[in-house]
């Protein structure tokens, strides 16, 4: 596998649409700061693709593909769709490598279902939310995230926490996600604040919000290592349509800074999409580099005791 040369600083990018998104209000901002962009793509957008990795390369703005299948097929790769993720991988790869336009790296996130994501967080949870048959999804995203390393392609992990985090793979097997079998160059725990507040619905809030994103930082850095990185936001609303969004940018700032205090180096910012909806875009940016990393409040302290 090559080595990932990644920047310390990203944003997602699921909802821009390609023309916007490679317009040079978007691409210079990045440029000048050293943030790289990952882009989700999707079967029915993949003849778009080569615009935006040309347009990336000759901004300089670092690429990583973001693959996702169609709302119906999941969206995000598990063991209810492993194998026609991984054929979108393979295919994205192939298709791109053949034009001399593959990006810098490909990220495959890894949930249950849409549907079923959806239908649990709103009180609901089916049976489509749990993963099945562990070790053959294991083995099918090894061997395609070994496949694409072998192509140039070095692939990344975006994972919920509890996948992130769990001391063994309970978890992973729980949601079909199986994020420590395959060999990821990086593992992004989604530690997004302001939906620890949204979907707890009260019983976390701001304070405590921050203090996890501080403590479970600081363990998913003692589980991972150099590998460790870290998701924050939200920004705006995702696909799943409800997400609780940061109230200022003065928030991410705190975020960021709690994230590096614990010893991240790589962090990334959901989404561009809630970004640029919320101007000024350089304001998010600046906000994800904090020039000092605030010192862990009392709460921050209280929950890193009891977790690390």
């Amino acid at each position: 596998m090559r080595p990932v040369t990644t920047p310390e600083l990203a944003l997602w990018s699921e909802t821009v649409p390609y023309e916007r998104l490679v317009q040079s209000e978007v691409l210079r901002p990045l440029a000048a700061r050293g943030i790289g962009l990952r882009v989700a793509v999707w079967p029915h957008s993949l003849r778009a693709i080569p615009d935006v990795v040309r347009a990336c390369r000759d901004a300089d703005v670092h690429l990583c593909l973001w693959p996702m299948l169609e709302d119906a097929d999941g969206r995000w790769g598990s063991s209810h769709n492993a194998a026609r993720y991984c054929a979108f991988a393979s295919r994205l790869a192939r298709e791109l490598g053949g034009a001399a336009l593959l990006p810098d790296e490909l990220a495959f996130d890894l949930e249950p279902p849409l549907g079923a994501l959806r239908r649990a967080l709103g009180g609901r949870p089916t049976l489509g939310l749990f993963g099945r048959g562990a070790a053959a999804t294991e083995r099918l995203f090894a061997a395609s995230v070994a496949e694409l390393a072998a192509a140039g392609l070095p692939v990344r992990v975006a994972a919920m926490p509890l996948v992130a985090l769990g001391g063994s793979r309970l978890w992973q097997r729980l949601f079909g996600t199986p994020v420590d079998g395959p060999a990821f160059a990086r593992v992004d725990a989604m530690l997004y604040s302001s939906l620890f507040e949204g979907y707890t619905r009260g019983l976390v809030g701001r304070a405590s919000a921050l203090a996890l994103v501080h403590a479970l930082s600081r363990w998913h850095r003692s589980r991972h290592g150099p590998r460790a990185a870290v998701s924050l936001g939200c920004t705006g609303p995702g696909a799943l349509g409800d997400e609780r969004p940061y109230r200022s940018v003065d928030e991410l700032a705190l975020d960021a800074g709690a994230a590096r205090a614990a010893g991240i180096r790589e962090l990334a910012l959901f989404d561009l999409g809630g970004a640029l909806a919320r101007p000024p875009l350089e304001a998010w940016l600046d906000a994800l580099a904090p020039t000092h990393a605030p010192t862990p409040t009392r709460p921050a302290r209280s929950v890193a005791a009891r977790h690390l």
